[in-house]
């Protein structure tokens, strides 16, 4: 802990289970070290029960835990195989939940690789619906977490329009959760949505271009038996000749009977190494890149 005690920082390697077919941390490995740091900073700040991760007894007594609403990653550069970073986080109190902000730094250079926020609000156990933070969780979390209005969001909420499913154009169906991918609270962890996301983003798009920003805004939890579908579409993409520069793309999961479970925004980059005689790079695609 530092500054004070309100800061956390962690320093993590790189590993091999961990990384891409470019031999860098993906980017599931980095929403989930996100997720540890933020749970062990709980831990450190005496948010522990039972046991159970971030729960006051205030909320053990009401049946409440944390869920992200939302959460936003944007990558200045990738951590490669056996890098070693530093994962530095922070929360603050707002007057519905919870603000976390997080940096992931190279340690040998202080660069700031990775930047990400999220907002988390309550949900109860037995209902399954977020609700309101009660004054006296409020007033639990006033004893551990800052209000600091110093620590501005690494990372700005930004408001979209509302997806339009008719225009969407690439779909997977069929998508259904594994038991692997269920967290303590019985529902899909967070990081699995890329996942799913992914699997209706074009081949052209993951042979060619990196992930570097998400927006993600999480509207259900996903259960066990709930079969998704996954829907996404190129919003813009910035052309140079025949060669794709930057590409965003909306994105929308939802059940089958329509109720959207996740609403997205990716931001997509030229991957840097495109050269098919380069033998450290991704090889040959599926196929020409779309002009």
């Amino acid at each position: 802990m530092i500054k004070s005690g309100v800061v956390f920082q962690k320093n993590v390697c790189v590993r091999s289970f961990e990384i891409d077919p470019e031999y860098r941390m993906s980017t599931k490995a980095i929403m989930n070290y996100l997720q540890e740091t933020s749970l062990e900073y709980g831990k450190k700040l005496g948010l522990l029960v039972d046991a159970r991760f971030g729960v006051t007894p205030g909320m053990c007594k009401l049946d409440l835990v944390w869920v992200f609403r939302d959460m936003r990653i944007e990558v200045d550069r990738y951590p490669c195989w056996g890098d070693v970073v530093q994962i530095i986080t922070w929360a603050c109190t707002t007057a519905t939940g919870l603000r976390l902000d997080w940096t992931i730094n190279d340690t040998n250079t202080s660069e700031t690789l990775v930047r990400a926020s999220c907002f988390a609000v309550m949900m109860n156990k037995k209902t399954r619906k977020s609700c309101k933070l009660p004054e006296e969780v409020k007033d639990e979390l006033r004893a551990f977490v800052t209000t600091d209005v110093d620590l501005d969001p690494v990372i700005e909420a930004q408001r979209y329009s509302t997806p339009r499913i008719e225009t969407m154009d690439h779909i997977r169906t069929g998508l259904t959760p594994g038991w692997n991918d269920l967290d303590v609270n019985y529902h899909v962890n967070n990081a699995k949505y890329l996942d799913w996301v992914l699997e209706s983003t074009p081949d052209w798009i993951i042979y060619s271009h990196e992930l570097w920003k998400i927006n993600f805004e999480y509207r259900k939890e996903c259960l066990k038996d709930d079969v998704i579908q996954s829907l996404s579409r190129v919003v813009t993409d910035e052309t140079d000749g025949l060669s794709v520069r930057m590409v965003e793309m909306e994105h929308v999961l939802r059940l089958a009977s329509g109720i959207q479970v996740l609403r997205a925004r990716t931001g997509w980059r030229p991957t840097p190494r495109l050269s098919t005689n380069d033998p450290t790079g991704p090889g040959p695609g599926p196929g020409p890149i779309p002009t």
